[in-house]
């Protein structure tokens, strides 16, 4: 990995995490579940019923696929250069909280789509990085914790727990996928107290770039499963509603369309 690489996607890991965290724990407190707006799809529950279900269903993909206008974009099967040159069609009814469409690296959009999940926070942001499309790469960002904990003070570990054979229903060639384990410390000077996740994750490559996308496992399969949790006390459970990371590819530098509804759970300390 290169120094301006690494430091261009630090950049943009940096930009993310203070706002995302900070909206997801006001919203978790404040925010009553509204239902959606009329001819506003509402939040898909990736998962069918039963302990057994650990596979998202079609229509969690649907629901990835609206949010994130990149990810068609991403994993299109057209060969047109032009077509990965123009903007997506919107569908939703977006809010947008910044938008400095100049900026030539780093996060340049952030927007929230109220009422749609029904526990937290949807937020979008969309950015810049410099060079080329490299899924592996900028997923790393995510699962190792060296190169998480450059962006990411509340990380204390994250790894990956086992290897899933799951080929999604989406264009494209799957790269991974597999569950992945999260623990963080205290953030927001102690207002939110450690928590822990269980997602399953995967890549999704096409021609127009990659498509990373996660979600939290339910807990009706964790619980019944062996195996996935650590050794020790369980902490608070945070629940990963929706993520997705679009990477587009464009001339000399690439476009990133991060989507992530994050529900912190619980209290306080």
């Amino acid at each position: 990995m290169s120094k301006r690489y690494s430091s261009s996607l630090i950049f943009f890991g940096i930009t993310l995490i203070l706002p995302t965290l900070t909206i997801a724990f006001h919203h978790s407190f404040t925010t009553p579940i509204v239902s959606p707006g009329l001819g506003l799809k509402a939040y898909t529950n990736p998962y069918d019923p039963g302990p057994n279900s650990c596979t998202p269903n079609s229509a969690a993909f649907e629901m990835i696929r609206e949010l994130s206008p990149y990810s068609t974009h991403a994993l299109s099967p057209l060969k047109d250069p032009d077509f990965f040159l123009k903007e997506p069609v919107e569908i939703l009814p977006w809010k947008t909280i910044e938008h400095k469409p100049h900026r030539s690296t780093g996060v340049y959009s952030v927007q929230t789509l109220p009422s749609y999940c029904p526990s937290s926070q949807l937020l979008r942001f969309r950015g810049r990085v410099p060079g080329r499309v490299d899924a592996p790469l900028f997923s790393s960002l995510l699962t190792t914790v060296a190169h998480r904990k450059k962006w990411d003070v509340t990380v204390s570990d994250v790894y990956k727990v086992a290897d899933v054979g799951y080929s999604p229903p989406l264009p494209g060639t799957p790269e991974e996928c597999g569950v992945g384990y999260c623990r963080t410390v205290k953030a927001l000077g102690g207002l939110v107290t450690p928590r822990e996740q269980l997602t399953l994750c995967g890549v999704q490559s096409g021609i127009g770039g990659s498509l990373i996308w996660a979600f939290e496992l339910p807990s009706e399969y964790t619980d019944a499963s062996e195996g996935l949790w650590p050794d020790g006390k369980r902490l608070q459970r945070a629940s990963t509603d929706v993520f997705s990371a679009a990477l587009v590819q464009r001339r000399g530098f690439f476009e990133v369309e991060y989507v992530l509804s994050l529900d912190v759970g619980g209290g306080g300390p």
